[in-house]
């Protein structure tokens, strides 16, 4: 795509903000050109000014729709041109040149040709439309009756006025709908950033983070949770089959946690970091068994884990270390307890 903003043929996060904002700007188009031919209508202006506004409305709602449905740079470009060479001449015809308010409309043309379009063609696009203006200021100059008819100043003042107004209008309406779309590309972002791409859960440094800013006063426990030979797993079923299960066995973890007190991260590999919300020691080991007996029974899978306090005044790292040690613990002595099962076989 080299005239238009976007590149590439995968859709990325600024891909979307260029389609949203260009769904904006034929929502603009034909809710403009709506208005306008629906006032002029019942204003008693001439047939021409009506018709030439219900264009323009037929136009933008078409590609309003195509582009709504596949957004295709063919689409992109097409409106351009329509606004920067059709649009242009026509309004500038019936709105009286100079004398209407059509001027507030090619500035946002102008705008929308800076926005929307990258490379050489947008400065050849921008010198042309400016050329088109000098010409028509031209045309006008030279024949003074051409677009302004004697005796209808008052109605091309209000006219002018109306457009000014609605022109604001509208450009409020993108300002407010830019910023919405900026908050929400935003949010998207920051969750992708502490979001683990595999799993769904926190990555390492947003769990770390809860942690460090959860309330700790009364004390409140973290687990640990390590899949018990995983390696093999891997090496045996292959990559792919891992990182099946380790959503899988995610997916169970979160219908065992109350999600509204409690937060779960991928700590690293096949570890999962848990942040509970109680602040009962005999319940939260209750969870944890009940966790490990979902996993087996439901993914045959055996897993570690190791359960210690946060609470003010003890360091974070002395917390995660005494649970990645009893962790350890607890992995030790499975792989020692079904090392002893399978001699006995």
């Amino acid at each position: 795509m080299a005239y238009i903003m976007r590149k590439g043929k995968s859709e990325n996060s600024s891909d979307r903000v260029f389609i949203d904002l260009f769904l904006i700007l034929l929502r603009i188009g034909a809710g403009y050109s709506f208005f306008v031919s629906v006032f002029n209508y019942f204003m008693g202006f001439n047939s021409f000014n009506v018709l030439c506004n219900f264009v323009f409305f037929l136009f933008f709602l078409s590609m309003l729709i195509l582009y709504g449905k596949k957004p295709h740079k063919a689409i992109e470009l097409t409106t351009i041109l329509f606004l920067n060479y059709f649009v242009t001449p026509v309004m500038w015809i019936h709105s009286s040149g100079t004398s209407g308010g059509v001027q507030y409309l090619f500035f946002l043309i102008v705008l929308v040709n800076s926005v929307f379009i990258v490379g050489k063609i947008k400065v050849f696009l921008l010198v042309t439309y400016i050329a088109l203006i000098q010409l028509l200021v031209a045309i006008e100059h030279f024949n003074p009756y051409l677009l302004l008819k004697p005796g209808e100043k008052n109605r091309e003042y209000f006219n002018s006025s109306l457009n000014l107004v609605i022109t604001l209008i509208l450009i409020s309406y993108a300002i407010f709908m830019f910023v919405n779309m900026y908050n929400r590309e935003h949010e998207k972002i920051k969750k992708m950033s502490e979001t683990d791409h595999l799993t769904g859960i926190y990555n390492r440094k947003k769990i770390l983070e809860i942690l460090k800013n959860a309330d700790s006063a009364e004390g409140r426990f973290i687990a640990i949770i390590d899949i018990d030979d995983f390696k093999t797993i891997n090496d045996t079923l292959g990559h792919r089959s891992g990182d099946m299960l380790l959503r899988e066995m995610v997916n169970s973890i979160l219908k065992l946690l109350d999600m509204k007190n409690d937060s779960i991260g991928r700590f690293g590999g096949d570890e999962f970091l848990i942040l509970f919300g109680s602040t009962d020691v005999g319940k939260t080991e209750f969870q944890l068994k009940l966790i490990e007996e979902n996993l087996f029974k439901k993914h045959s899978i055996n897993i570690s884990y190791g359960l210690a306090e946060i609470k003010n005044g003890k360091s974070l790292n002395v917390s995660i270390h005494e649970a990645d040690m009893r962790m350890y613990d607890m992995k030790q002595k499975n792989k020692t307890n079904r090392l002893g099962e399978k001699n006995d076989n």
